[in-house]
């Protein structure tokens, strides 16, 4: 009986120091981060069928972002010379918004193995995935990726790009 007490003991002291690990890394996230460069932003743009006169405006943009949490709820908060926008919302529960653009769009966003996976439904059908973690140089990345089909559970910057559905990339730093 002892040894069996040990052992759960010890699968749950390993499963908590997953979950502290994990729960750091989205703690990572927080606070102010300021564009250093971007991948293939004109493509994901023209993919989402934005216009040549927004795409133009919209590469001229560098913007600030701010994550913060309160009690469970979450907001991201863009800003740029021209706009300010700002999602607030609660991890796993589904809700309605508009994307920069104007389009009506669903979201999802949940925190899965220290990353912050935020899935997009546009009301024309189109799906895009955003992912947004700690890179090894203490720099925030984030990943668009159109949807292909079935998501893996491992996506990466690499993985992304082998299976075809790598769209665009952003990193920043704090200021």
């Amino acid at each position: 009986m002892g040894s069996i007490l040990i052992c759960f003991t010890m699968v749950y002291l390993q499963i908590l120091t997953k979950q502290m690990a994990t729960n750091n890394n989205i703690e990572r996230l927080k606070g102010t981060w300021d564009y250093i460069n971007e991948e293939n932003f004109d493509e994901l743009l023209k993919e989402l069928g934005v216009n040549q006169e927004i795409r133009t405006i919209a590469k001229t943009f560098k913007p600030r972002v701010t994550i913060n949490e309160k009690d469970g709820k979450w907001s991201l908060k863009s800003e740029n010379t021209f706009k300010t926008t700002t999602v607030q919302f609660t991890p796993g529960i589904e809700f309605e918004d508009v994307s920069p653009d104007g389009h009506q769009i669903t979201m999802i966003i949940q925190f899965e193995n220290g990353k912050w996976i935020q899935r997009v439904r546009y009301k024309n059908g189109k799906e895009m995935f955003v992912e947004r973690w700690i890179n090894d140089q203490d720099q925030l990345e984030v990943v668009y990726a159109r949807y292909n089909g079935e998501r893996k559970q491992d996506n990466t910057h690499e993985n992304l790009q082998e299976q075809g559905s790598y769209d665009f990339t952003v990193v920043g730093s704090r200021p």
